[in-house]
């Protein structure tokens, strides 16, 4: 198993997901600037998603680890979005 597999499908993932969290609260709070510069960042991230899965499906045989990796890149992803929105929400209410 290449670790370097692991750690891309996490990562990878991780940004999706967090990208996604974010774009959420954004389109929520009419965000207008920021929604358009994180659908851009979340086809770059979805990029690297597809780059990682096709990687791993033709080069490794043992994806077992890789595909935990995914699912929990996705949930630390979207948990830690939600904690970013409130400290952003927080900052702009203090200016």
């Amino acid at each position: 198993m290449d670790v370097s597999n692991v750690v891309v499908a996490f990562a990878s993932q991780f940004v999706f997901v967090f990208l996604l969290g974010l774009q959420t609260a954004n389109i929520r709070d009419r965000e207008y600037k920021l929604v358009f510069l994180v659908s851009v960042s979340i086809g770059i991230a979805e990029l690297g998603v597809m780059a990682s899965v096709i990687k791993t499906v033709i080069t490794t045989s043992s994806s077992t680890p890789v595909y935990i990796a995914f699912v929990f890149g996705g949930a630390f992803g979207v948990s830690s979005a939600l904690w970013f929105s409130d400290w952003l929400n927080k900052r702009r209410t203090r200016k």
